[in-house]
């Protein structure tokens, strides 16, 4: 079989990736171990205002068009909706919120995402608030879990998907090729989340992987208009209850394993600020390991040696925001020679790492 593009990993940079070369012309073959990846477990906020700093990072309107725009392609070629727009309400716990929220209100960047002030007396009686809340625009959720069961079933029918774990030493890389197995390919493209700490390849990428643990609830009455932001966030399901998250720890050996602990510390976090939202019973414990990196910046790019051999990786949290844009980026880049956008080019690390060993894996 000879394809232009090998991607290695089904999470949500490998199946979007995936699917934007497909639909510029491009061959494109996805093999994935089928084990759950941190795709599966994240929750898909999308949120334009994050940190207890309020802050709006730099690139975020455009990676935020190119999330509705592909969200709402997918809606359209599927029939059914991933992607859920919600608005937020951004809980005002202490004295210190409440003036950085007043501060951010004053400041035209916010305009677009910052609505009305809500005081504690117009929130609904369960949640507890003594500042009252801001309320966000632009926020929601993507469905991650239903996204990459639809594209990885899309995948296989048209024969572009094969479930088995590659080995780096199975690949046979030449100047001009890429076996593995029975593909050739012109370009292999891994995608592997925090799995890249073990790829001879690329794993001197300074990636610092965080554990997270995220609940899924039922309910027993009509959930709340809005996702609640209280540090943690508790996000209203479209079929139905709640997903409560997300823990963050940093951990150099993660492994991606429900910690009982931070199920502890969700629901107890949950059960102070909303003490009346009749949360129910815990429905699924999920938890992963985010693939976030020194600089908070994507890896993309090419091996400096091998230049057939590329990386696409290192979105952290923000992915369900961010990889539509990336995608898009790098299919140009590839299929056009566009450059590639200079703060996620992994090209800003080469000297840094050839400092750092005298033999360089890069």
């Amino acid at each position: 079989m000879l394809v232009d593009y090998l991607i290695i990993g089904q999470g949500l940079a490998g199946s979007l990736l995936a699917w934007t070369l497909h639909h510029l012309g491009a061959a494109v073959y996805v093999v994935d171990d089928g084990v759950p990846n941190a795709s599966h477990a994240a929750a898909g906020l999308i949120n334009p205002v994050v940190g207890p700093r309020w802050i709006i990072h730099e690139g975020f309107l455009r990676q935020y068009a190119s999330a509705q725009a592909l969200y709402h392609e997918l809606a359209e070629h599927f029939g059914q909706a991933f992607y859920h727009p919600l608005p937020m309400w951004r809980l005002l716990l202490d004295d210190k919120a409440l003036r950085q929220a007043q501060r951010c209100a004053e400041e035209p960047l916010y305009h677009a995402w910052l609505g009305e002030y809500l005081p504690a007396s117009n929130l609904a009686p369960a949640i507890s608030a003594r500042h009252g809340a801001w309320r966000q625009m632009g926020t929601g959720y993507l469905d991650t879990q239903r996204l990459l069961q639809t594209l990885r079933g899309d995948f296989a029918r048209s024969g572009r998907y094969r479930q088995t774990r590659v080995n780096a030493d199975e690949l046979i890389v030449g100047p001009r090729v890429v076996i593995w197995r029975d593909v050739e390919c012109r370009h292999v493209i891994f995608c592997e989340g925090h799995a890249l700490r073990w790829n001879p390849w690329f794993r001197d990428l300074p990636l610092q992987p965080a554990a997270g643990d995220i609940l899924t609830l039922a309910s027993a009455i009509p959930v709340l208009p809005a996702i609640v932001h209280f540090g943690h966030w508790l996000i209203p399901l479209a079929q139905g209850g709640y997903r409560l998250g997300a823990t963050f720890t940093r951990d150099p050996v993660a492994v991606a394993t429900p910690n009982p602990a931070a199920r502890e510390q969700l629901l107890q976090a949950c059960r102070k600020t909303l003490p009346g939202v009749a949360i129910g019973s815990v429905t699924e414990h999920r938890a992963g390991i985010r693939p976030c990196t020194r600089d908070k910046q994507p890896f993309i790019g090419a091996h400096p040696r091998w230049r057939n051999l590329w990386v696409f990786n290192g979105f952290g949290s923000k992915g369900s925001v961010s990889i539509p844009y990336y995608a898009q980026r790098l299919a140009l880049h590839l299929l056009h020679e566009e450059p590639l956008p200079p703060e996620a080019d992994i090209a800003r690390y080469y000297q840094t790492v050839r400092r750092q060993h005298s033999t360089t894996r890069l």
